[in-house]
């Protein structure tokens, strides 16, 4: 059948035919020569033996062998979803709620069981737009085990954004829906994530208890195999359907056969992206087999959006039903996607026998309710979405407490020479955290620190490099009389070990107990604190990029956002007041109404990340004749003139749900407006890639697109290793070197002189890289050296034409950085 559909040039059977023939290829290549399908006299040779180097197989048998296991193949796949292992009749994704929070889960379950028999027939959609905190995660597995046929049983999979929420979310599935650890299979990346993840968990439980008390190798054809992925999975992979294929590839066994897979987007990407090698195959089958999951899929960049396109035709293109997860998701790129999942499941309707053009079954979720329809295009699909975003609009508007209030934090000064940028930003946040921290804070009732005050606030800075310089300016202002400020740098580029051990203190403070207020206080990084030190006053402030934005079930009680979008505001909202619910009195998060490069006044400022650039386009291409051609920018960079102040003053994700009427300026030819900007945006990319490349009858067999728009297309990066010297403890940074196999000083390293901190400043959740690879080094008694491969690891931008040559600095607060924006302070002026 395979044969007769391709003729037809149907996108099907041809890449699953693909799939089928380099599986099969790889499968044979592996195996042993069998001289039965040999012709002796036959001159070509196929390849050799890796380890002896003689030949091992002839191209005639080679070529039959392959041909034979092809269709093996292809004959199993149509039953291979119907013998895969599957979650059928568990107690714990029915049990109905008894928190009055999250009992829209048990709607929305209800809805998707209504709907399953359909949803199997005609393929499904879905949008789960729930606020932040209401257990979309949880609400995400109830779904798709409420639309799984009872006879086959669930299968899932879960895309994140974020190799770091991975094993966060597995184990939070696994322990609120009570599965064992053979129902699960995460996708970590490597084992150094996977050990280091499990001993700070046990660490958090051991000090809680105390508490209480008192490169890649190998030939082109096996980039799909690379066993330094590593998966944890306990259950079945033994079946004798993929054994013939994957007995010897335990990683990518254990993710296709797992009934829930969580991992990050970019182990399943490949299967539309996958040009050489056979990246495609793994992802291919897991689709193939079970239904997919996206979680905040609008948290990537504009130029990602073609391949997430991509990745939802294929889907479609597979048998499988999809769901969205986001709160945030503007509405051009939820019909973007749609039409993309329809156009590849008409495909798969048609090759199964089914009639091509069936509607679409869809269905819709948040905390307020529920709502499903069967549409049959964009139009028809976009219709039933603006009604239950209308909705929900309402609903958020009624019932809402307002727990996220915000406000300006103002800029007005403009930097000169002798107050650079950086100082007067700083100044500015210093000011930001007195008055947030003297309204939102909790007083010790405990006897040992009766009458202190606490107070957690984060610091959103768009950028690594600025975000290091304001941090190293802070760390010069000292505090006020009485008050002790503690900061933290959490980033991305600290070695491994040190972002875990941060992450580790960031999540012992920050979960908060939504009923015992006082439960801060009662912390032991806080009780050691406030024991230490005399004053009455302690601010616990951390300085992060949009790291801490998404997926960290962190709890401050306030914030300070440098703009980029209007998603990072609400995203960043979501972790004030995320346990408690608590109605302030003031504001809990302040918006600076300037970014940094608006400071430096850069042309373009809300950008990477943001939504300006300087791309020139029609309003409305439909109407090549409209006299408006437009910029991707804003006509004023200060956002007080482009945002009203009543869209911070009860932060929803509004804004981003509901489409506002595009405003131009017209003499300037921008945007007006922060908020109209990214759907204008957003709106563009979609126009351009709503002529899908899989209309075309030829453009899917080929590469070109995918190397034109890639997924996660941006500045090359480099994976270095930061080493100890055993005798000195002086640290390098070292390369991979394929001429010697080995590591190497690449001389890219160099130390940071920081300045003292100021009186009244402490530093908290860091890691010393040294004490952590000593103690590393002891627990898994290795050499320093290993453990350093193993645990130092970094990913660095690749150096750019005015970088080349200059090296990176290192402070273990301040992680790995170039230093272009750090200036000394003028102490006397404070």
């Amino acid at each position: 059948n395979f044969t007769e559909y391709a003729q037809l040039e149907k996108a099907f059977p041809l890449h699953l035919a693909r799939m089928a023939l380099m599986l099969a290829d790889h499968t044979y290549s592996a195996d042993i020569a069998h001289e039965n399908w040999q012709d002796l006299n036959y001159q070509a040779n196929a390849n050799t033996d890796r380890k002896t180097g003689k030949i091992k197989q002839k191209l005639d048998e080679h070529c039959i062998g392959v041909a034979h296991n092809a269709y093996i193949l292809a004959r199993t796949l149509p039953r291979l979803r119907s013998v895969m292992p599957a979650i059928t009749q568990h107690k714990g994704f029915k049990r109905r709620c008894k928190n009055a929070k999250f009992r829209w889960q048990d709607k929305a379950y209800d809805c998707a069981y209504a709907i399953a028999e359909l949803s199997e027939q005609y393929g499904f959609f879905g949008v789960n737009m729930a606020s932040t905190g209401k257990g979309k995660t949880f609400a995400n597995a109830r779904i798709m085990y409420g639309l799984s046929n009872p006879k086959l049983g669930c299968r899932f999979s879960v895309a994140l954004g974020l190799r770091t929420l991975t094993l966060q979310t597995g184990d939070a599935l696994q322990q609120r829906l009570c599965l064992d650890s053979d129902d699960v299979a995460v996708h970590i990346g490597s084992q150094a994530v996977h050990d280091l993840f499990y001993r700070d968990k046990k660490a958090q439980q051991a000090a809680l208890d105390n508490h209480e008390a008192a490169v890649r190798t190998g030939s082109e054809s096996e980039l799909l195999f690379s066993e330094h992925n590593y998966v944890r999975y306990d259950g079945e992979v033994d079946n004798h359907y993929l054994q013939r294929w994957l007995k010897e590839k335990g990683a990518i066994h254990k993710l296709v056969s797992a009934p829930i897979s969580v991992s990050t987007i970019d182990h399943l990407m490949p299967t539309s992206e996958g040009i050489t090698g056979g990246q495609q195959i793994a992802p291919m089958m897991r689709l193939l087999t079970s239904d997919l999951v996206l979680d905040e899929p609008d948290d990537f960049s504009l130029d990602d959006d073609p391949a997430l396109g991509r990745l939802v035709y294929f889907a479609g293109l597979l048998g499988s039903r999809v769901l969205l997860s986001s709160a945030t998701l503007p509405p051009a790129l939820v019909n973007h996607l749609f039409a993309c999942y329809q156009a590849g499941r008409a495909q798969y309707n048609q090759v199964t026998g089914q009639q091509h053009q069936k509607p679409v079954c869809c269905a819709w979720f948040d905390e307020f309710g529920v709502q499903s329809n069967q549409a049959d295009g964009i139009a028809q699909f976009n219709q039933y979405h603006q009604m239950f975003t209308q909705s929900r609009k309402q609903a958020l508007d009624k019932y809402q407490q307002p727990l996220h209030v915000g406000n300006w934090l103002n800029i007005d000064e403009k930097a000169s020479s002798e107050q650079p940028v950086i100082e007067l930003f700083s100044r500015t946040l210093y000011q930001g955290i007195y008055q947030l921290a003297a309204e939102h804070h909790t007083q010790s009732t405990q006897p040992n620190s009766k009458g202190k005050t606490v107070s957690a606030g984060i610091i959103r800075m768009a950028n690594i490099e600025p975000l290091v310089a304001v941090a190293n300016s802070l760390f010069s202002l000292p505090a006020k009389e009485n008050t002790r400020i503690h900061y933290c740098v959490y980033h991305s580029q600290h070695p491994l070990a040190v972002r875990s051990a941060i992450e580790n203190q960031l999540d012992q403070l920050l979960q908060r107990d939504r009923v015992d207020l006082q439960d801060i206080v009662t912390k032991p990084t806080v009780e050691r604190v406030l024991t230490q030190y005399s004053e009455q006053h302690h601010i616990f402030v951390v300085l992060a990029t949009p790291v801490a934005e998404v997926g960290r079930d962190h709890d401050y009680d306030w914030a300070i956002v440098e703009p980029s979008s209007m998603r990072s505001i609400i995203q960043l909202a979501g972790r004030v007041q995320r346990h408690r619910q608590l109605v302030p009195n003031g504001a809990n998060i302040l918006v600076l109404n300037k970014n940094i490069k608006a400071l430096k006044q850069s042309s373009v400022a809300y950008t990477s990340p943001g939504f300006e650039s300087d791309k020139l386009y029609s309003l409305n291409e439909e109407q090549p004749n409209f006299p408006y051609l437009c910029y991707l920018k804003i006509s004023n960079h200060d956002l007080r003139q482009q945002l009203s102040l009543n869209a911070l003053q009860h932060i929803t994700s509004e804004p981003r749900f509901i489409c506002p009427k595009p405003l131009l300026d017209e003499t300037q030819q921008k945007v007006k407006g922060f908020i109209e900007l990214e759907h204008q945006a957003t709106w563009f990319y979609m126009q351009k890639y709503l002529k899908p490349w899989w209309q075309s009858k030829t453009a899917h067999l080929i590469g070109e697109v995918q190397k034109q728009t890639p997924f996660r297309q941006s500045r090359p990066s480099v994976n270095y290793i930061m080493m100890l010297d055993d005798d000195s403890d002086d640290i390098t940074l070292q390369v991979w070197d394929n001429a010697s196999q080995s590591w190497i000083d690449s001389g890219l390293l160099a130390p940071f002189s920081e300045q003292e901190l100021a009186s009244g400043i402490s530093l908290w959740g860091s890691g010393c890289l040294t004490d952590e690879i000593e103690q590393l080094a002891e627990e898994y008694q290795l050499e320093i050296s290993t453990t350093c491969e193993r645990f130092a690891a970094i990913n660095l931008p690749e150096n750019s034409a005015s970088d080349c040559g200059k090296p990176w600095l290192y402070d273990p607060i301040l992680g790995v950085f170039r230093g272009r924006d750090i200036t000394p302070l003028n102490h006397d002026s404070v």
